[in-house]
């Protein structure tokens, strides 16, 4: 969460949506598993697989923003340094 602000609001975004597919696939087992034990484990494999490529796409977004941040890079051209 350190610098979180710094970060563009569509990266945000992804990440929370990754995080709040987590917590509804959870909640979706665990109402699952009252009707039919076998069903919370073909949830797991029905949101894991979001979930997965959610973050992947998150982290690997987060990481080239803080890295155009540091390097100072505008409109596409690196900042002197001087």
């Amino acid at each position: 969460m350190r610098d979180w602000r710094l970060y563009p609001v569509s990266v945000r975004l992804l990440w929370v949506l990754a995080q709040a597919t987590a917590v509804i696939g959870l909640v979706a087992c665990i109402v699952a598993a009252a009707t039919n034990p076998a069903l919370p484990g073909l949830m797991v494999w029905l949101f894991m697989g979001p979930y997965l490529a959610l973050t992947g796409w998150a982290a690997a977004l987060l990481g080239m923003a803080t890295n155009v941040r540091l390097l100072g890079v505008v409109d596409g051209r690196m900042a002197s340094a001087t």
